[in-house]
């Protein structure tokens, strides 16, 4: 399962409003996207990395979902490094 509530901790830490998110490009369906713990895109999650100064640990974590009974145990780590690789690389060009 999917968990923001460490985008929210790292907007009020760094003093990011909804408002800024709004006015650097993210919308209000991501926003309300977001709240409700749905998907994102990649390119959302480079945008908020991108205006937060952070990394995508910093927007959001894998939690296990009892409920998914059926899923190997431990396999969002491997996707989880691959994007942070990959994010870590194309968030690159927004810190020089």
């Amino acid at each position: 399962m999917i968990d923001y509530s460490p985008l929210w901790e790292t907007m009020k830490s760094r003093g990011v409003t909804q408002y800024r998110l709004l006015r650097e490009g993210i919308d209000n369906k991501t926003l309300d996207s977001l709240k409700k713990g749905k998907n994102i895109t990649l390119l959302t999650l480079e945008k908020l990395c991108a205006i937060l100064q952070c990394t995508p640990n910093d927007v959001v974590r894998f939690v296990e979902d009892a409920s998914a009974s059926g899923t190997p145990r431990g396999w969002l780590a491997p996707v989880s490094r691959g994007l942070f690789s990959q994010l870590q690389k194309s968030s690159s060009r927004y810190t020089r």
